[in-house]
């Protein structure tokens, strides 16, 4: 009996030392206070001092709070349920977050006691006497005692999982508008840009059946004639390359919305999208659906840290068992059933380094996000302070183009008056129209170029879908 109970002693001071080994190994988190870190309080764009600052661009804009509200000619509210609910992708990624939910459920159920019944029917039978049947039923129950908060750790961990899937969902919803109305702004630019190369192709024939009458009238050279053919058949191959780029931004937006039907929208004109919502730093980068995720998984990661960690420590089970054991199925529920409750205690003494290698393992996959979550946020910072200042440099240059368009139509003016003069030469004709629909051409790129870059930083900064009124 003494040795018995030396050897209880031993296998506790043991389980004791342990648990006193595994508190110096307690992992360490990762988890910011705050969600915003040391990021600067204004945007570096704002701050450069150029003659015409981005402060006094910004002040003369009138702040779009929501997508919807960018480009509202679109009609694009009524379109969003089509578009979520044909769109594979965000399907896929729906159904994602429903599998999250479900394993979430089962830490949920680990915090509950388990419920299982056995039915079993055994028969024997020894030499020399009849076989006979021993009918069984056993009904048992085991709860873990959650007393180091191990599993309400688990349990939390995969709350985090979920939100933060949730989060990044909601991101990919705005995703998916902005690559709506990006395609969108593509067909009406290409639109344009394609009616101007047939005005450009025009022009090209006109000039080669002019050129060719002259020179059928001795008045022109063979040189001239090979040059506006040259100029006019130019011309057709870029026509040509339009209109195929317009077949592909319509296959694009069929894409979008999983239908083979193409979209319409209740404008087809091109409209400059408007300004969004200028906030400072910490309030935009907070309400980023994809920094807030990011966040999350942090916090998902230092509670699976503190999981593995919680593994070092011993374990508490209570085991009931309620069984009978009858020679007929009939006298199972009729007489009164055995039962027993058992209190177990279990403690890990030596696994080969495996629970303090996960431990290291989880510490590393916290660390690895919190420095993703942290790579997040500059990049966010930075998309923001980029598009705000190329929103500044767009603005002068649309502002140079414009005014050389309009001495370039001036020049085209003055030399085909020249030329019907006999005072200029044919190339000098072509390279006025040259330029002047080159320019032309410039213009409506960075056009496009600057409601992009409007629709980026409006999906940067974090603007919902629709705005919510109070």
């Amino acid at each position: 009996m003494l040795g018995v109970n030396k050897r209880i002693i031993w296998v506790a001071s043991c389980a004791l030392g342990v648990v006193l080994a595994g508190c110096s190994w307690a992992p360490k988190h990762y988890s910011p206070d705050t969600a915003e870190l040391d990021i600067p309080e204004y945007w570096q764009s704002s701050q450069r001092g150029e003659p015409q600052s981005l402060d006094t661009l910004l002040s003369k804009q009138a702040g779009q709070l929501d997508l919807l509200s960018l480009l509202p000619s679109l009609n694009l509210e009524s379109k969003l349920d089509p578009l979520f609910s044909a769109n594979p992708s965000f399907q896929r990624r729906l159904y994602q977050l429903l599998e999250q939910r479900a394993l979430q459920g089962q830490s949920e159920a680990a915090l509950l006691p388990s419920l299982n019944i056995t039915a079993d029917r055994d028969r024997t039978a020894s030499a020399g006497q009849k076989a006979s049947s021993q009918h069984s039923l056993r009904l048992s129950s085991s709860w873990e005692l959650d007393v180091w908060g191990r599993l309400s750790d688990q349990l939390q961990a995969a709350e985090f999982d979920s939100q933060a899937l949730a989060l990044e969902i909601e991101y990919a919803k705005r995703s998916l508008l902005s690559d709506v109305i990006q395609q969108a702004l593509f067909l009406s630019n290409g639109r344009l840009a394609l009616e101007l190369e047939e005005r450009r192709l025009a022009s090209a024939l006109k000039n080669e059946q002019l050129i060719h009458r002259r020179y059928r009238a001795g008045l022109g050279s063979l040189r001239d004639l090979n040059v506006a053919q040259t100029e006019s058949y130019q011309r057709r191959a870029a026509t040509e390359v339009l209109r195929e780029s317009q077949l592909n931004y319509q296959r694009d937006l069929q894409r979008l919305f999983a239908d083979f039907e193409m979209p319409t929208f209740a404008e087809n004109t091109w409209q400059d999208v408007k300004f969004p919502e200028i906030s400072m730093p910490a309030t935009v980068l907070a309400q980023r659906p994809d920094l807030q995720a990011a966040f999350k998984k942090i916090k998902a990661a230092d509670l699976r840290s503190e999981y593995s960690y919680k593994q070092l420590l011993p374990s508490f089970t209570i085991n009931a068992n309620l069984f009978n054991s009858q020679l007929k199925t009939a006298d199972l529920l009729s007489s009164d059933p055995s039962w027993n409750l058992l209190g177990q205690l279990s403690q890990s003494l030596f696994q080969g380094g495996r629970i303090k290698s996960e431990i290291k393992a989880a510490e590393a996959r916290a660390a690895q996000a919190y420095w993703s979550y942290k790579e997040a946020l500059l990049g966010a910072f930075f998309e923001v302070d980029s598009a705000l200042s190329k929103e500044a440099s767009l603005a002068k240059q649309e502002q140079a183009l414009k005014a050389s368009l309009r001495y370039a139509q001036q020049s085209h003016i003055d030399v085909e008056q020249r030329y019907q003069r006999g005072l200029s030469s044919i190339f000098d004709v072509l390279s006025a129209q040259r330029t002047s629909f080159d320019l032309q051409a410039q213009l409506l790129q960075l056009q496009l170029d600057r409601a992009s870059n409007r629709l980026n930083l409006a999906l940067v900064m974090g603007l919902p879908i629709k705005a919510t009124t109070i």
